[in-house]
Formats: structure tokens, sequence, C-alpha cells
């Protein structure tokens, strides 16, 4: 497809021509190649049984939990506060 320049353009465009015949070109192509080889990894992976894990605490005892987790064991130090998901010590 060739466009004129006075037209919108995309990241996938190119320009060709003079100084004043300039046109685009829309490039069409393919990305991230083809979706034959998708879920390879995780087709040639074994399986593995999942471990039965503990109950979660309900109600009160959550909460509990979570009072214990925020603002007891949390250790105040400078600069940015840690997240919940923090795997730094």
């Amino acid at each position: 497809m060739v466009y004129q320049s006075k037209f919108r353009h995309d990241s996938d465009t190119r320009f060709v021509g003079d100084d004043d015949e300039d046109f685009i070109i829309k490039c069409k192509g393919k990305v991230h190649g083809s979706l034959a080889r998708a879920g390879k990894v995780r087709g040639q992976t074994p399986k593995v049984a999942s471990q039965d894990k503990k109950k979660k605490p309900r109600g009160r005892a959550h909460k509990r939990l979570q009072y214990n987790r925020r603002f007891v064991t949390a250790v105040v130090g400078f600069g940015k506060k840690r997240g919940p998901n923090s795997s730094e010590k």
C-alpha cells in the first residue's frame, strides 16, 4: 500500500521518494514467528503432582495474621517501603 506523506503513518511505515514526491509504504510483516510452536516449552516439561497445602486461617485469625505481618514484624528502615511480595531481606 502506498500513501502520500500528508496522511497519518504508523511505526510500521517506510518513507520512499524525493523531496517533493514523498510516499509512505506500509510494511505488513510477520511478527514474533509462527504459532505452530506455541506451547512448546509447557508441553515438554514433565508433569509434577501438586502437593497438599496447609489451609489458610479465616476470619479473626486471618485479620490477626495480616496485622502481625504489616505492623508488628515489619522492619522500619530508610528508603522506599517494601511491598508484600518482595523477596529482599
